[in-house]
Formats: structure tokens, sequence, C-alpha cells
């Protein structure tokens, strides 16, 4: 009796949801059997490649989403990935620089139940730009936000008056 190796490609459906080290058993489609029994069965051992934009964490992904400082304060919306493609996400004002959003149902499938999903977490990286990338009238409401300068129109301070 002599083994002889040999390769062959197998189709495997790999079920959506799976984790890395998750092994699988294919049936049938391992080494000839010895003597005229059956074929052996073949084991599959999953490796999920990590993405550069989905964090996972079990069912659950994360993602950053940049949001410019002004889109923050007053809110607004972004166009955010999903495994099932892009949709809007309202941001809501008053955001604040790594809160979290939720997309129910957004994330990767239950192993187990296929009908089940996580969630898809966006947290927010609030953009503030450099003083360098300020238009001099963008600086200049800033400085007015933050009461370094009067804003415009506006009539001059009033002197103390000063009783005799």
């Amino acid at each position: 009796f002599q083994k002889v190796r040999k390769n062959k490609s197998v189709e495997v459906n790999i079920p959506p949801g799976v984790e890395s080290n998750l092994s699988m058993r294919v049936e049938g489609k391992g080494a000839e059997g010895a003597k005229g029994f059956p074929p052996g069965d073949l084991f599959v051992q999953i490796q999920v490649a990590e993405d550069s934009y989905f964090k996972r964490s079990g069912v659950d992904l994360t993602i950053e989403l940049p949001v410019p400082m002004v889109q923050a304060v007053l809110g607004g919306s972004a166009e955010v990935r999903t495994l099932d493609g892009p949709v809007q996400l309202k941001i809501p004002p008053g955001s604040q620089p790594n809160s979290q959003l939720v997309l129910k149902g957004k994330g990767v499938r239950h192993v187990q139940n296929p009908n089940r999903r996580g969630d898809q977490y966006v947290k927010l990286k609030v953009v503030v730009p450099t003083p360098s990338q300020l238009t001099p009238r963008q600086r200049e409401l800033l400085e007015e936000f933050d009461g370094r300068r009067p804003p415009p129109n506006s009539p001059p301070p009033s002197s103390p008056e000063v009783s005799p």
C-alpha cells in the first residue's frame, strides 16, 4: 500500500458571518479511502482577512467617520458605507468628538441565525481646521463667536459713568 498525494480543487460554501479559526468539515472530500473505503472528510480552517474600513467585534462592526467641525456643531448628514451599500447617516447637532452613532442591523450576519445581524457603530472623528485652512472671514467669525471680537455693527462698549 502506497499513499499518493495529489492536489485537487474543492468548492466550499462559506456561510456569511464566519469568524477566524472556525473549522468546517466537508464530508467525502478528504483523502481517498484505503482498500475500497470511501474518501475521508476534508477539514477547512477559516481565516477572515481584516478590512481597512470595517473593524469587526463578533457580529458588530465599527467605522470611523471624519466630520467637519461645523457639521458636528450644526448637524447634517453624511454617506456611510455598510456591507449592503451606502446609506445616509443623520448627524445630530452638537455631536461630540468620538461619539458613536448606531446603524441597527447593519453588521455581520449571525452564523447560527442568518436572519439576525449585528450593528454597525459609527465613531465620529470631528475634523477641526488649522488656522492656515481658514479664510480671513472664517477666522473673524470664529473670533466673534469666541467673544474675542465684537460683532460688526455693534454699538461701542459704554464707558462706566463716574458720579461726582
